[in-house]
């Protein structure tokens, strides 16, 4: 199945997604929407930020060895290799721990709204940095 996703061609017209990308964009759609509450019942038991900082560890463990798999080449040098650094610190550490430390004071409904409001905002820091607004399609 996998070997399907990192080979499939981009097509245009009906039809062109496979059974193999269907599903493991529903796993991802699942285990994304899921992150609120499965965060709440963590932060129960343990403190958000080794919740925070579990959550890139597990991811980690899992992705690495994929990526090695399907033998994806990893942007390591110049000026990708640190961009690659920025992303995967805001990304996969920081706003991990500050999520799982906000959820820690308030309920899985408020961490809900605010992943689902994130692409939102993430728009509107582009259209304020890139000084553009989106066009109309």
């Amino acid at each position: 199945m996998l070997r399907d996703v990192a080979q499939a061609q981009p097509q245009s017209g009906a039809g062109s997604v496979t059974p193999a990308v269907v599903v493991l964009a529903a796993v991802a759609l699942t285990v994304w929407g899921a992150t609120p509450l499965v965060t709440k019942v963590a932060v129960g038991t343990v403190d958000g930020v080794t919740v925070g900082l579990l959550r890139p560890v597990l991811s980690a463990l899992l992705s690495i060895p994929l990526a090695l798999a399907m033998r994806l080449r990893l942007p390591w040098r110049g000026r990708d290799g640190v961009l690659l650094a920025l992303s995967a610190l805001g990304g996969f550490v920081i706003f991990p721990v500050l999520y799982s430390e906000g959820v820690e004071r308030t309920s899985a409904a408020h961490a809900a709204l605010i992943i689902a409001a994130a692409p939102v905002f993430t728009g509107l820091v582009v259209a304020a940095v890139e000084r553009r607004v989106p066009r109309r399609v």
